[in-house]
């Protein structure tokens, strides 16, 4: 399997007290402690503290320098703010510049996650990684620009560009929370996606994902259920599973037990299975995983025999 090369700005989240974050931290770092072997590139300063911190867990990092040279020293800053079931409000701070490189500059087979914080891509840059390998989209940066400060969600100014690309990618990845505009879920939208996709997983909290594959019949998968005071924190939750199900499905090739592995995963990183409270600590690794399931083989056995596959852990 080739190694993953994860494209995207990386954050400062400020809550409860300032720490790395951003879908490309998360979906790499969760790859990492996976097994897999992990790249990132990122437009950031390369003696930022951030940058430092991923090269400790073992990510190698190339970092862009930013458009604006005053934003040298700065990162994309957010405060985000859950309620009891995961729905979140995000306030901006900082937003860092756009991600560019020569895609000709990237290994050929790699495996390649594009995971946008805010807007952070051209679709020409992307539809051009497509030549390098195999081409993953977690998709919710496309839908987000900011108002006021805030995060607020809309179909992609550029409807026609923003599906061709898509439509090139091998896989991509998206959550019925992403597809909020106007305070409620366009349904028309996620079938526009589901058209022009050749894979799309559509992630739903607690209701589990389902998998479209083209020409063929959805795919329906039943989330792995936590007890409330199993919750810790659902930040990263959804990236994690989109990357452990990139991850299973690279090795496995099959995309029914990828989406049930990537559902256990998930809901393990919420639990904190990692060891942390919050943040990337709380990320597990396979080895963790294992021993959850063995330590609850009822509850596991019951989570598969509702989805009716085995998963090779």
């Amino acid at each position: 399997m080739k190694d993953f090369l994860v494209i995207g700005n990386i954050t400062n989240d400020l809550i409860p007290t300032p720490h790395l974050g951003g879908g490309v931290s998360y979906s790499g770092f969760a790859i990492k402690k996976l097994g897999g072997t992990v790249s990132m590139i990122t437009v950031a300063n390369s003696e930022h503290k951030y940058i430092r911190t991923l090269l400790e867990m073992g990510i190698n990092v190339e970092t862009v320098p930013p458009e604006n040279e005053s934003y040298r020293d700065k990162v994309t800053t957010m405060v985000l703010n859950y309620n009891s079931i995961g729905q979140r409000t995000i306030n901006v701070e900082e937003i860092q510049g756009k991600v560019y490189i020569k895609p000709s500059s990237i290994e050929l087979g790699s495996s390649i996650l594009v995971a946008p914080i805010i807007n952070e891509f051209d679709y020409a840059f992307v539809e051009a990684l497509k030549s390098r390998g195999k081409l993953f989209i977690t998709m919710q940066g496309f839908f987000r620009y900011v108002k006021d400060g805030k995060i607020i969600n809309h179909r992609p100014d550029d409807e026609k560009g923003f599906l061709k690309m898509v439509s090139l990618a091998n896989l991509v990845i998206f959550s019925e929370e992403d597809m909020i505009f106007n305070e409620k879920v366009d349904h028309e939208y996620i079938k526009e996606i589901k058209r022009v996709s050749n894979i799309s997983i559509l992630t739903r909290g607690e209701k589990g994902i389902i998998i479209f594959q083209q020409g063929k019949l959805p795919i329906e998968i039943s989330a792995f259920r936590l007890n409330t005071s199993e919750i810790k924190d659902f930040t990263g939750a959804g990236d994690c599973c989109a990357a452990s199900f990139i991850w299973y499905f690279s090795k496995y090739k099959d995309l029914k037990t990828a989406g049930v592995f990537a559902c256990l995963y998930s809901a393990l990183k919420i639990a904190g299975l990692g060891g942390g409270e919050t943040g990337l600590e709380t990320i597990p690794s396979i080895e963790q995983v294992r021993t959850f399931i063995h330590d609850n083989k009822n509850r596991y056995d019951i989570f598969l025999q509702k989805n009716g596959v085995n998963l090779n852990i």
